[in-house]
């Protein structure tokens, strides 16, 4: 009989195999093979099936209250349950629970119950000189049908994780230098009875994920899982298989994007990662479902300003080929998923609104109704981008940046039509390109930024990021520091100019938790350190709103009634303190030419190049500034790159005095240096930048090439044409 059983798994892996292979259809349409729902705004719990078929979660609602909601193919429903962060499990019979903490910051309670009875564990929790993090709460079942919960607390030293037995009645606490405010924990209590717990955190400079487990007897040294990856790992998802086999997915960054990776503990051992995806779009926030062949993996993909579901799964011998199930232009940030008797739930978690779809496992493996993204090659491009428009803008972030007032997008009264106003009117010319994707946080918004970047060709980015990261805890401001500093490596390496702000207070119900707080506190402290690291401009918008004075209304009277996006006349200050930052750009020198001269004045001739130059219309305080860096080309080889050569001070004295005895000043036209130090065999070019007292260096002009003339003893002055223009 066990030949026949292999034999029937074996049929059941090839199907699947078959029938997830890429596929070449393309359909611009949600599949005709999932039930889907609407699911209002709310913070969801894990979702999982009661006996008779019906899907449950949790949702919380912004003002605090926590509804049940129930679902079957056709109906969804709810009702209130209780206020504050709770979350769902099933114990070990099938029975479902529902646990959280109440009272986060005054006499805390961990509370347990059956969904629809009254709560059969009420447990005061010591809240002196600690902070209790009430929505990291997480709990599993032992053998012994037993409760075990852990949470994320800290005191004024150091973060922990806190843990109850309700079997034994005893708690125990784990304590570890990786641990922040984004280590929200997630338990598993295997076959064997051990209690896992993993979690992000950070122990060397970027986030990773952590292990550790407790043997009945002793908790084992905490381990790092991936040590391999030099680049943050954040959303790990854990399941267990029949045959006892731990399963570990996560997302993380390879240099480029966000992909999907694995591992699997046998037993005895992890096993090396796999990567499962190896794309130019963002791969995040994975969730497991176990098969009776193998896991299926699903996660959320973005490009452009779309997200998808995608999938794959995963045996010992064989990868499986990732698909698409599903496309929505809400951005989507995080899936819980659920199956039971070959039903499938999957609740798709997104700033605003969020989708719950339902179908049936044959369904998701027997459809042919699917299409593929096709990623190119990410391409070289150069640091020096002639090619750029420097009268274009581009304003990059999430729902501030597209323009939001009142719950309503309303893009026309944003700031980058005020901006693009001021410009104008200051200027003569000046285009901003709003590309806000309201909902994005940075983990997408690294991966989208470099084809807003080839697109528009503007020659400076406006970045404003990380105020949804905020919402999600999964996302550490480690991880959000390390995205935004991506995002600025990867607008310099096109040659674009980064002007960056902090992001704004918000007067919602996060704010008067001291958790969300606290993040926005962390995030924007650095964005500050971030600004001074990168040595690019910064517009510290938190303290511009914060300060703004209570004679004219204060700060909460810059903020529309969402309380979380400005309103007009926080926009109109944004586009203001934009406009104040642009101003003082150091715009790259002008009219710049490059003059070959050979000398006839001096009893040994030789030859120099003499770059003269015009400063640029734009600026309006030559005070700012403090130098201006001179870089230089061999155009021998088409590899050769910039160097610099020579920083002037960007006082007029101080450039005339470049001139060199044996060459005449050209100062009567303009600004002047000159370079003694080239080889008259090579051909040159040259670009000039401009450098402002803090340090920020402009962006660099257009790379110019030399022109010939030659001077002779009889001319005492410069005869050629090019100086009678």
């Amino acid at each position: 009989m066990k030949w026949l059983k292999k034999a029937v798994l074996l049929a059941i892996v090839l199907l699947i195999s078959q029938n997830l292979g890429l596929s070449s259809q393309s359909h611009d349409r949600p599949a005709r093979r999932f039930q889907i729902k609407t699911i209002p705004p709310g913070r969801l719990s894990r979702i999982v099936y009661l006996s008779a078929g019906k899907a449950v979660f949790l949702r919380a609602r912004p003002t605090g209250e926590t509804y049940l909601s129930f679902s079957d193919n056709h109906h969804l429903s709810e009702q209130l349950v209780c206020h504050g962060d709770f979350n769902l499990r099933k114990d070990r019979t099938g029975t479902v629970w529902m646990a959280g903490i109440s009272g986060e910051t005054s006499s805390p309670q961990l509370i347990l119950q059956k969904i629809g009875q009254k709560p059969c564990l009420i447990l005061p929790l010591v809240n002196q000189n600690q902070q209790i993090y009430a929505s990291s709460l997480d709990f599993a079942f032992d053998l012994a049908n037993q409760a075990v919960f852990v949470w994320l607390q800290r005191t004024t030293q150091q973060f922990s994780l806190k843990g109850y037995s309700s079997f034994t009645g005893t708690t125990w606490e784990i304590s570890h230098p990786s641990l922040t405010s984004a280590s929200f924990p997630r338990i598993l209590i295997d076959q064997g009875n051990r209690i896992w717990l993993f979690w992000v955190g950070n122990e060397r400079e970027n986030d990773d994920i952590f292990v550790t487990y407790f043997d009945g007897t002793h908790w084992a040294p905490v381990t790092c899982l991936t040590t391999s990856n030099p680049y943050p790992d954040i959303f790990p998802q854990i399941k267990e298989d029949p045959s006892g086999q731990i399963w570990l997915v996560w997302s993380g960054y390879d240099g480029h994007d966000y992909e999907i990776y694995s591992r699997v503990f046998n037993g005895l051992a992890w096993s090396k990662t796999r990567q499962l995806t190896n794309n130019t779009t963002g791969d995040s926030a994975p969730s497991l479902i176990i098969t009776p062949a193998f896991p299926l993996i699903f996660w959320i993909q973005t490009e452009h300003n779309t997200s998808f579901l995608a999938a794959t799964y995963w045996q010992e011998e064989k990868e499986g080929s990732s698909r698409i199930l599903f496309k929505s232009h809400s951005p989507l940030y995080k899936i819980y998923s659920a199956a039971q008797n070959g039903q499938v739930s999957l609740l798709l978690q997104g700033i605003k609104d969020s989708t719950l779809l339902t179908t049936t496992l044959e369904q998701i493996i027997s459809s042919n109704e699917t299409f593929t993204l096709k990623a190119e090659e990410p391409s070289s491009v150069p640091v020096v981008n002639p090619e750029l428009n420097d009268s274009y803008y581009i304003g990059f972030g999430d729902s501030i940046t597209y323009g939001y007032i009142d719950y309503h997008e309303a893009p026309d009264l944003g700031y980058i039509p005020r901006l693009q106003e001021m410009l104008i009117q200051h200027y003569g010319e000046g285009l901003v390109i709003n590309e806000g994707w309201p909902g994005e946080t940075t983990v997408h918004g690294v991966t989208r930024i470099e084809e807003v970047l080839t697109t528009h060709q503007a020659q400076y980015l406006l970045l404003m990021e990380g105020t949804n990261d905020i919402i999600f805890q999964e996302i550490s401001t480690d991880t959000s520091e390390f995205n935004l500093q991506e995002m600025i490596k990867k607008s310099k390496e096109y040659g674009v100019y980064v002007i960056i702000t902090t992001i704004i207070p918000r007067n919602d119900w996060r704010w008067k938790r001291v958790y969300y707080r606290e993040r926005i506190y962390d995030l924007n402290d650095r964005i500050r350190h971030l600004a001074d690291q990168e040595k690019i401009p910064l517009i510290d918008f938190f303290n511009i709103f914060y300060n703004y004075p209570e004679e004219d209304g204060g700060w909460t009277s810059l903020l529309s009634t969402d309380k979380v996006h400005p309103s007009e006349k926080g926009y109109q200050l944004m586009a203001e303190s934009w406009f104040a930052e642009i101003k003082l750009t150091p715009f790259p020198p002008q009219d710049i030419r490059v003059l070959r001269v050979r000398d006839g004045l001096v009893p040994v001739p030789h030859t120099a190049n003499v770059i003269i130059w015009q400063p640029n219309k734009k600026l309006d305080n030559d005070n700012y500034f403090l130098l201006i860096n001179i870089y230089r080309r061999d155009r021998t080889h088409a590899s050769n790159q910039f160097e610099l050569i020579y920083s002037l001070p960007c006082s007029p004295k101080e450039v005339i005095k470049t001139g060199v005895i044996g060459f005449p000043s050209f100062n009567n036209f303009s600004f002047q240096f000159v370079d003694r130090g080239i080889d008259q065999q090579k051909k040159y070019e040259y670009m000039l930048s401009l450098i402002r007292q803090d340090e920020v260096e402009g962006p660099p002009s257009k790379p110019v090439r030399e022109e010939v003339v030659f001077i002779t003893l009889k001319e005492k002055r410069l005869s050629s044409p090019l100086f009678k223009k």
